[in-house]
């Protein structure tokens, strides 16, 4: 109802991340144009308030987190990362489906070709 009233009646809106994420109560939310709500999404209140926008994930553009931790959630529940890239100390290297996943193991490390491996899924080898 709140936000109906605001975007009727002030031509203003409020950030639904910040409103569920946030813990503070609503009155004490910015209120936002819409070009201002965009900005605060993407770049944040200004270089003194230390926010610097919501990260969006890569993936699933445009869909954005809270945080960088909301959006780690989202990445490790709903992408692929590569183990052995991670056994080796690349972190974060996430891969939209397990399709890209695949591609990357074929060019960047050794996977089994046999039916049964590639129906199993995730057997690859960091060396022959």
């Amino acid at each position: 109802a709140l936000q109906s009233h605001l975007r009727t009646a002030h031509n203003m809106t409020l950030c639904e991340l910040c409103i569920t994420h946030k813990r503070d109560f609503v009155s004490k939310l910015p209120r936002f144009t819409p070009q201002g709500l965009k900005s605060h999404q993407t770049k944040g209140d200004g270089p003194m308030s230390g926010f610097t926008g919501h990260p969006l994930c890569e993936f699933c553009k445009p869909t954005r987190f809270y945080d960088v931790v909301k959006l780690h959630e989202h990445l490790n529940k709903e992408h692929y990362k590569c183990h052995i890239c991670e056994k080796a100390g690349k972190v974060n290297r996430f891969f939209k489906d397990y399709d890209r996943l695949e591609w990357h193991f074929e060019r960047e490390h050794f996977l089994c070709r046999d039916a049964q491996c590639l129906a199993a899924r995730f057997v690859v080898f960091e060396n022959e």
